[in-house]
């Protein structure tokens, strides 16, 4: 009977609505199109930037650069293949592009996959975000990277002492020391699951607290690009 009981219970916690949202993410079919209500970015096809294509000869030289592959079980290097093949082959790599300047060197794609994908960018908008904030800063929406938080975002003054020393500079930095778990992707109760899958990101900054001084402590994580 305590068998069964756990095994039941076991059940329902896998059958959870969270947990159903965190796979379900994670494996639809090729991450491919996803559904959305609207459409939150237009372009305008007559004003649109394109890269140009650089010579065939770079596409030719990086898709034939060697790269040793891992033989998993021996942990021995047991074959080399063309990068091609590695990408294809050997990793779970989906899109692959090489930039130089205003020019593509290189562009595969892989399982599926085309120029046309919608794809998750993950921490890639982490730099498109730093970007902005440099933007907003030349524009004069922002006065000051030394400028504290709380002068912006007024949902975390008060809260903790800490958050009227936290500055924008921190925020770029990874300095906040805000304790934030970043390196629990597998488990859907996480602080990392918490930015994917909750309504409101606000409640998930005000009830985090800090584990280091503001500027005295550097690590990665997805909150401090949250808030900027």
């Amino acid at each position: 009977m305590k068998y069964l009981i756990s095994f039941l219970l076991l059940i329902l916690s896998c059958s959870s609505c969270r947990v159903v949202d965190y796979a379900q993410f994670f494996l639809s079919k090729n991450h491919q199109k996803p559904k959305f209500d609207e459409q939150i970015v237009h372009h305008d096809e007559a004003n649109i930037f394109r890269f140009k294509q650089g010579a065939t000869k770079y596409q030719d030289l990086i898709a034939n650069l060697n790269f040793e592959v891992p033989n998993d079980q021996q942990k021995k290097f047991s074959e080399r293949m063309p990068l091609d093949q590695y990408l294809e082959k050997a990793t779970r790599t989906t899109a692959f592009i090489v930039i130089r300047k205003d020019s593509i060197l290189y562009e595969r794609y892989f399982d599926g996959f085309d120029e046309f994908s919608q794809l998750p960018t993950f921490s890639v908008a982490k730099s498109f975000t730093s970007a902005l904030v440099g933007i907003a800063l030349e524009e004069g929406l922002i006065s000051s990277i030394k400028d504290p938080v709380t002068k912006y975002i007024k949902e975390v003054k008060g809260l903790a002492p800490e958050w009227e020393k936290l500055t924008i500079e921190h925020l770029l930095n990874m300095r906040s020391g805000i304790d934030f778990n970043e390196n629990s992707y597998t488990n859907p109760y996480s602080d990392i699951a918490d930015l994917y899958l909750k309504n409101d990101v606000f409640k998930v900054i005000k009830r985090s607290k800090f584990k280091y001084q503001p500027g005295t402590q550097r690590y990665y994580s997805s909150l401090d690009t949250q808030l900027l």
